[in-house]
């Protein structure tokens, strides 16, 4: 009988994306391994389980309770308590045919959860380095503590997959990696996740269309519900030098073909370093910072600090600065691109399915 792998994930307009997305790269490798693949999530507001269906794959919904959520409080993301949500999970569980790995990919579930569900075996996608019970941890991040893991883990026998070796960025990204080697077009290319919570989007073009760099222009990716759209779909309709998408399903090849990428810490680094892409970033959460930081420190990274703190000036001075010694930056992403190979999907799979035969 062939074996299931179950992910737990969930995104909306307090998560954002990136959870689901990982997890759906990693998703497509299992089932090309030949396993059943079945996705759990809560209908959180602005969730993308669609995305999940129009993949192909199984999807279990869970209702979400939004006076349950803490938007500060990643803790409090779930919108259910511990006991609904282990006993919803449980049910689910029980009538998909031969779980053998519980995949969970959330910020909200933690050791209390992993003990109580009804499954042999876990891994678990983190980069908090918080308490877990799981017989895999993954934490791509480069300051990722194995010592920390290991300490906090209730199992003793677990493997830990840390560090950008194990990214779980989408195998095309390795494919465009391969057959790319062009420097882009002269684009600039800015997008800043599913959400944007503090209007990164609107600050560059400002800063973009203020500098005036002759044969440049700017493609931006922000979602029709964020609140800057149609003001930014206006522009791009005035400037011959901006461009708005509302969505991508070939984010590799518009990182491939841009010169420079501005956007958010988190996997998105590994995306682009990937691709040997120079990028200016910021932070859009208390959890990116530390990586993020350490590749700056390591002079590998231009990060600007929050999105909190960023105005359309600092955008510009960092903009400015890059046209100003492009090659500079050419240098530093050929660095970065030597610590991200883009093979982390089949890394993880291949050690995952090692550990399902033991």
């Amino acid at each position: 009988m062939t074996s299931s792998i179950v992910f737990r994930v969930d995104s909306g307009a307090h998560i954002g994306n990136g959870h689901l997305f990982r997890c759906l790269s990693l998703a497509e490798e299992f089932r090309e391994r030949e396993f059943n693949v079945s996705f759990i999530c809560r209908k959180h507001h602005q969730n993308r389980n669609l995305y999940i269906k129009e993949r192909g794959f199984d999807l279990r919904e869970l209702e979400s309770n939004n006076d349950l959520i803490d938007l500060n409080n990643s803790e409090m993301w779930l919108g259910q308590t511990k006991e609904a949500e282990v006993i919803e999970v449980n049910e689910l569980l029980s009538k998909i045919s031969n779980v053998s790995l519980l995949v969970i990919d959330h910020y909200s579930i933690d050791v209390e959860f992993e003990k109580l569900f009804d499954v042999d075996r876990i891994l678990v996608i983190d980069d908090l380095e918080r308490e877990h019970c799981a017989n895999i941890i993954i934490d791509q991040s480069l300051s990722s503590s194995g010592t920390l893991y290991k300490r906090k883990n209730q199992r003793e026998e677990a493997k830990y997959l840390l560090g950008p070796r194990f990214a779980l960025i989408n195998k095309k990204f390795r494919r465009m990696r391969e057959a790319n080697s062009k420097r882009g077009s002269k684009r600039v290319l800015a997008y800043f996740g599913g959400l944007d919570l503090t209007n990164e989007s609107m600050k560059v073009v400002n800063a973009f269309l203020s500098l005036n760099i002759e044969g440049y222009s700017m493609r931006v990716i922000l979602p029709t519900e964020h609140k800057d759209f149609l003001a930014l779909e206006e522009i791009a309709r005035q400037k011959e030098s901006i461009e708005l998408l509302s969505y991508t399903a070939t984010m590799e090849k518009e990182i491939a073909e841009s010169e420079l990428c501005l956007g958010a810490s988190g996997v998105s680094i590994w995306e682009r370093a990937c691709l040997c892409k120079p990028s200016i970033v910021i932070t859009s959460a208390d959890n990116q910072l530390a990586g993020s930081k350490k590749l700056f420190e390591m002079g590998l990274l231009n990060l600007l600090g929050s999105g909190d703190s960023t105005t359309s000036d600092s955008w510009k001075s960092a903009l400015s600065e890059y046209f100003d010694n492009p090659l500079r930056y050419q240098e530093v992403a050929m660095e970065l691109r030597k610590i991200c190979d883009g093979d982390g999907i089949r890394r993880v799979t291949d050690i995952a399915i090692e550990e399902l035969a033991s």
